[in-house]
């Protein structure tokens, strides 16, 4: 999502879902919303000193930018991974959107 996209969701749910007209409450309600999209997008990288809690897939940035997709065994260790260049990593299901089933 780019930064124009985060603004206008921001502008649109202050206006359509808060109600919120006149322009102080839509700005602060606006900076709040880009404040929690970009907490929610950085919150879910973890640096290599940290471990996975649990195995799964992981996306894995790379020192040079590039990223790998890869399974990690809980309890193996990033040792490995670090010394191949690796500086963050998420858990897949972390980047995913959340799927809820709609109740009728």
């Amino acid at each position: 999502m780019t930064r124009e996209q985060i603004e206008k969701a921001g502008r649109d749910y202050a206006l359509d879902q808060l109600g919120i007209v006149g322009l102080p409450g839509r700005a602060e309600a606006m900076k709040a919303f880009i404040s929690g999209a970009q907490w929610r997008i950085n919150s879910v990288w973890h640096s290599t000193d940290e471990l996975p809690k649990y195995s799964g897939f992981l996306a894995v940035l790379m020192s040079n930018g590039l990223m790998e997709i890869m399974y990690y065994s809980a309890g193996i260790g990033f040792h490995e991974m670090t010394l191949k260049g690796y500086v963050l990593w998420a858990y897949i299901s972390d980047l995913l959107p959340e799927r809820k089933e709609e109740t009728k």
